[in-house]
């Protein structure tokens, strides 16, 4: 048991088996807990939010607490006789099924023409419904004669991340849990756990770019950090960077500043570059607004500037400086609709980037039609980036352009 354990991934092998181990769901965890503690089991549930945020996990332990035999206000203890059956997989009070299988629908249809119409057993029977905004209209009205007519010791949970295609007076019959992204300081302290009990020589900053890149998602996390451990090697922030195809702050910082300063051919050239390493456009555009929300915000410290500079230390950016920004996050916003519609991503994504250069103009217009004017001048400066030479292009650039400095951001 132990050897199959070791070759488990990493989010199998440090699944949450009790309420305290859940992460960052403290409401969730505690609400669920006190209502097996205090008996005031609802008849059905609602777990909704984004996906790698606990809600399967939590679904089991509820449903493990449920038949736990363990004395007092801690359930499920985990060690006793129906804790031990439920985690080594013999347990019989959790039935799960995935609405977007359709063996799994089949499934559900059969499960509930046998529930029997009344209870005559002590213990809890946990229906899990994973995916149910999957479920059809049709069978949705099966499981209304349950959720009207509520059974005895029967409870469904419905896991979903995406609500909104939920019928009404299902929701209005479910005590609705919402499972909220995972904060990264929560993410980090958990993958600094594994790596502990792992072995692994990684450095804080990699985990930093984990959580970072994780969108929320513990699970995503925890895998990347899995694929991290089997190359090897000690896990630094570059390493990260190479496995999950994002661009360094420093090159992010760079790319903005080149394309803010009008030099067309050094756009097009370092954007070509970014898309033959492998990097997705959408990617690297979500990294860039991201770049300019800190920037607006804050979290980057201002460069120490020269006389004929606008920004300085750590004095708030002008009015000219904080509205170039909000502009060029305005065209990354629109261009992105533009690139989730196209096929050619790559094309438009540079498209977007000349319009940020755009953004110096007082005329300037930042609806489709501008970004359609870059995207046609787009052959001029792919020629003249093949004639240009690169030796003669980056030692100009500096992000003094709006007093950002690459070597100071601001931690917390």
């Amino acid at each position: 048991d132990l050897a199959m354990a070791d070759r488990r991934s990493l989010s199998q092998k440090y699944r949450p088996k009790i309420f305290s181990e859940i992460v960052g769901q403290n409401i969730v965890a505690q609400s669920l807990s006190n209502a097996i503690t205090r008996e005031r089991i609802a008849p059905a549930y609602l777990f909704q939010g984004p996906r790698g945020t606990g809600k399967t996990s939590t679904a089991r332990i509820f449903s493990m607490g449920l038949s736990c035999l363990a004395p007092g206000d801690t359930k499920p203890c985990g060690i006793c006789k129906e804790c031990t059956d439920f985690l080594s997989g013999n347990g019989t009070n959790l039935i799960e099924v995935d609405a977007s299988n359709r063996k799994s629908i089949n499934r559900i249809k059969n499960l509930l023409e046998n529930i029997p119409p009344s209870a005559t057993s002590s213990r809890y029977k946990l229906f899990v419904v994973d995916e149910c905004h999957m479920v059809s209209s049709k069978m949705w009205s099966a499981f209304m004669k349950f959720l009207d007519e509520p059974l005895p010791r029967v409870v469904f949970v419905f896991i979903t991340i995406d609500p909104d295609n939920l019928p009404r007076a299902v929701i209005s019959r479910c005590q609705k849990y919402v499972f909220s992204k995972i904060k990264d300081i929560d993410i980090v302290c958990r993958l600094r756990r594994i790596c502990v009990k792992e072995n692994l020589d990684v450095e804080l900053a990699a985990l930093d770019l984990i959580a970072l890149n994780s969108d929320g998602s513990l699970r995503d996390a925890e895998t990347t950090l899995d694929q991290l451990s089997l190359l090897g090697k000690k896990i630094t922030p570059s390493l990260v960077n190479d496995l999950v195809g994002v661009v360094s702050e420093e090159k992010l910082l760079d790319l903005l500043e080149i394309a803010i300063s009008s030099d067309t051919a050094e756009t097009v050239k370092r954007s070509r570059e970014l898309m033959d390493s492998g990097i997705d456009p959408m990617a690297l555009m979500s990294q860039l607004a991201g770049l300019i929300m800190d920037i607006i915000a804050g979290t980057y410290k201002l460069a120490d500037s020269s006389a004929n500079d606008t920004a300085v230390g750590g004095r708030s950016l002008t009015d000219g400086e904080l509205e170039r920004l909000q502009q060029a996050l305005k065209i990354l916003s629109d261009a992105e609709k533009q690139i989730r519609l196209s096929s050619e991503r790559s094309t438009w994504f540079t498209a977007a980037l000349l319009q940020l250069s755009c953004g110096h103009s007082s005329e300037m217009n930042p609806a489709r039609s501008s970004a359609t004017e870059c995207y046609k001048s787009l052959n001029d400066a792919v020629a003249e980036a093949g004639r240009e030479s690169s030796s003669s292009r980056t030692a100009s650039h500096s992000i003094s352009a709006f007093g950002v400095s690459k070597k100071h951001k601001v931690s917390g």
